[in-house]
């Protein structure tokens, strides 16, 4: 009777990790299509909007170890809010960057 109890709660916690989870994938995968209307607003072109397009991975790569070692350490639920409170103030950024006026910073001819 143990046995499947431990289970039950080995899956009960991991319930937030997939969660969680599965949100930063859904935002992202809903922001991509946008990016692209983004970029040509600034005027960029398609080799901006693949480095764009390629940060989110690219960071992604770069900090799960980092937030591993740290939940180790602090415990996973700090880690945790610590990363959705950075995500939120990153789709903050991208929410404002949608009514930024379209203005040419720089001309280079």
């Amino acid at each position: 009777m143990t046995n499947s109890s431990n289970s039950i709660n080995k899956q009960i916690t991991l319930y937030p990790l997939l969660l969680i989870n599965f949100i930063g994938t859904l935002g992202y995968s809903i922001v991509l299509p946008f990016l692209i209307f983004l970029v040509m607003d600034f005027g960029g072109n398609a080799i901006i909007y693949g480095i764009l397009a390629a940060v989110y991975p690219a960071f992604q790569l770069v900090g799960a170890p980092i937030l591993g070692r740290w939940s180790d350490i602090y415990g996973r639920k700090k880690v945790l809010l610590l990363s959705n409170g950075g995500t939120l103030i990153g789709w903050i950024f991208f929410l404002f960057a949608l009514f930024l006026p379209v203005e040419n910073l720089l001309r280079i001819s």
